[in-house]
């Protein structure tokens, strides 16, 4: 009976883990955030990485910049972003006042431009949303001491 246990707990736990892991929110944080601008020739690097997401191969990111309307980006024939296996995602944006980046199912179809982002819920699973970085900012990430050893 002992041998039964130690060979039950496992297979129950090992069932369990993934449950467990949905029971928490599928959460977006930026790693990197571009700077403030607008127009067709501006450009700028965005990144960041998806939490508790069981499954990034079923999912990807859009990502919107904000001028006097909401831009998916990086262009509207373009408008998704793959989420790798850790979570990690970038891609470049043109340039905004604020950035928002959606974690959604494959089947979502993103609108070019919109007055106010989506709610999240259906095809939507996250959204998260920053302001453009000061100019200090994007400075200190481009430019960065070498490390000392």
């Amino acid at each position: 009976m002992k041998h039964a246990r130690s060979f039950i707990l496992p297979v129950v736990l090992g069932l369990l883990t993934p449950a467990l892991r949905q029971d928490r929110p599928v959460t977006i944080q930026f790693t990197q955030i571009p700077g403030s601008g607008e127009g067709e020739a501006s450009q700028g690097q965005i990144a960041g990485t998806v939490l508790n997401l069981s499954d990034p191969a079923k999912y990807r990111i859009v990502i919107y910049a904000h001028t006097d309307f909401w831009y998916v980006q990086p262009l509207v024939k373009h408008p998704y972003t793959p989420i790798k296996r850790d979570g990690r995602w970038s891609n470049w944006t043109h340039l905004g006042s604020r950035y928002a980046a959606l974690v959604v199912a494959r089947s979502y179809q993103p609108p070019a431009k919109v007055q106010a982002l989506p709610e999240e819920g259906g095809d939507i699973l996250a959204i998260e949303e920053v302001p453009a970085a000061r100019a200090k900012q994007v400075a200190d990430e481009q430019i960065r001491p070498p490390m000392k050893r």
